[in-house]
């Protein structure tokens, strides 16, 4: 029977001789496996556009807006509250188109189409005077006519004194007017230098009403436009936060196509 070829001396039966490959001698260029090449996903897309800008400056316009109507709203408020009848000490204040002591006759420069209101003032705390006539005006083409009762309640205080509307006047034409104010109806009941008459604009039922609506048509306005342009500013803002950190990713994301390319791997 035939006996396969013994190995080599030193050889375990069967084995190779050392360094050669069992399937045959090594091919340089294919002893590593096969690698596939490694490609990078597309950077994406810069985002651009004026979005954020426009947002800003929207914001921005209707935060100046509301401002704006907030200024308005106080101008309006000091306008229709009779804020400057009385001085801080007591005395006439700032609108005081005419003060004094009745019984008087005086000349007043009032205004076409104005309303005025006369104001009795005494010491806070006591009950007011009443005039003993009602006030006569006469225009300077000559016409007279009486004031008529005060159309709203006013009522000034101020350093110890109140002031309350009592009589209102609408001047027909411009220029001086005289104006007959009798005396007090019960002098007892007055000390001298405590009481005096100021006559201010103001005393129109429909002016008060436009001055109070538009005080609050400002106001909620000013509200609405701050509150939508604040949230359109913060929203630009963060639009361009977004925007910055995307384009600074796009800086660092790797060069399409610069994976390994195809082909057997070098020895």
């Amino acid at each position: 029977m035939t006996q396969p070829p013994e190995g080599q001396p030193g050889q375990p039966h069967g084995s190779l001789p050392h360094g050669q490959p069992p399937y045959g001698p090594s091919q340089s260029g294919y002893a590593q496996p096969f690698q596939y090449p490694l490609y990078s996903a597309p950077a994406p897309k810069p985002t651009r556009g004026p979005l954020p800008m426009v947002l800003i400056v929207l914001g921005s316009v209707l935060l100046a807006g509301a401002v704006g109507l907030f200024v308005m709203a106080a101008l309006m408020f000091t306008q229709t509250v009779p804020l400057g009848v009385l001085d801080r000490n007591g005395g006439p204040g700032s609108d005081a188109v005419f003060s004094g002591e009745p019984p008087i006759t005086v000349e007043v420069q009032l205004d076409a189409d104005e309303s005025y209101l006369l104001y009795v003032a005494s010491p806070s705390g006591s009950s007011t005077p009443r005039l003993a006539d009602v006030p006569e005006v006469t225009a300077p083409s000559g016409e007279s006519r009486t004031m008529g009762p005060a159309q709203i309640s006013s009522t000034a205080s101020m350093g110890g004194t109140d002031a309350v509307g009592q009589y209102s006047y609408t001047a027909h034409e411009s220029g001086l007017h005289t104006v007959e104010i009798e005396a007090f109806a019960d002098p007892g009941q007055v000390a001298e230098g405590e009481s005096f008459i100021v006559i201010a604009p103001g005393g129109d039922f429909v002016g008060l009403m436009g001055g109070v609506f538009g005080v609050l048509g400002s106001v909620f306005g000013g509200i609405a436009a701050g509150t939508i342009g604040l949230g359109l500013l913060v929203a630009g803002i963060i639009v361009a936060v977004i925007r910055r950190r995307r384009r600074r990713e796009q800086g660092a994301w790797p060069t399409p196509g610069a994976g390994p390319a195809w082909g057997p791997a070098q020895g």
